[in-house]
């Protein structure tokens, strides 16, 4: 109902116009925060980006690190053989590693023959089903 009395009139506009007014510069300042936080969110991603740069980098380094220093005492302790314990170190560790290599090689062709196996039974399966499908016609 609008109001007949100037005053209440009046008061009714100045309450509307607070309203819009709060509703539209509300919704600009509600805009506003949003763009802050996403400004803040990049950043943050950034930063943790960067730490995680760093952590893997710090990784490596020690990593390097601890290779070098066992080097390091591989080597001292092998200036203290003789050369026959020298030797038969040497050819323990190459065997090690022979042996290492040959339980990859093994791990993968296991792997290989499960897969292999899949898909014979795959095919066989499908064989079947169309022999089955074949005699119902």
């Amino acid at each position: 109902m609008i109001p007949l009395d100037p005053k209440e009139a009046a008061n009714l506009g100045k309450a509307w116009g607070e309203t819009i007014t709060d509703s539209v510069f509300g919704i600009a300042d509600d805009m506003k925060k949003v763009k802050a936080k996403n400004i803040a969110t990049k950043a943050r991603n950034e930063l943790v980006q960067i730490n995680n740069d760093i952590a893997k980098n710090n990784a490596l380094l020690r990593k390097q690190a601890m290779q070098e220093i066992a080097s390091e005492q591989e080597r001292d302790r092998m200036s203290k053989m003789n050369p026959a314990q020298r030797e038969a170190y040497k050819k323990s560790k190459a065997r090690a590693a022979l042996d290492a290599h040959n339980r990859e090689i093994e791990a993968e062709n296991a792997k290989q023959v499960v897969m292999a196996v899949v898909i014979l039974v795959l095919l066989i399966s499908i064989a079947g089903g169309v022999a089955a499908f074949m005699l119902m016609k």
